[in-house]
């Protein structure tokens, strides 16, 4: 009996040929950009959270500076440190200055 799922791997063993077509790949629209850090990184954030971080952090680090240029910019962003190197604040601090910029609307009958 063939448990299910097992046909996944059937292609592995020889009892079946691959599922997939070969296609090719299509090629990059534009190529990647590299934002380039700002002159002031923390000039991108509001008053109070630049404040803040001044008064937590002697300065941000290269992962925060580089992470930072490229959510400025709008785009998806993935940034590779080492441990300690400030990237889930990167991402959070950017957040949390969206918020205290745009809070939410206060809470209506029709919108809880």
């Amino acid at each position: 009996m063939i448990r299910p799922g097992w046909f996944v791997f059937a292609h592995l063993f020889g009892s079946a040929p691959p599922s997939y077509t070969p296609r090719p790949v299509a090629a990059r629209r534009t190529p990647p950009t590299h934002s380039q850090p700002a002159a002031e990184p923390l000039a991108a954030f509001s008053p109070a959270v630049r404040d803040w971080f001044l008064g937590s952090f002697a300065q941000p680090t290269a992962a925060q500076v580089g992470g930072w240029a490229a959510i400025a910019a709008g785009r998806h962003t993935l940034i590779h440190a080492p441990t300690g190197s400030g990237k889930t604040l990167a991402a959070f601090l950017w957040c949390l200055d969206r918020l205290v910029r745009q809070p939410s609307p206060a809470p209506t009958r029709e919108r809880p």
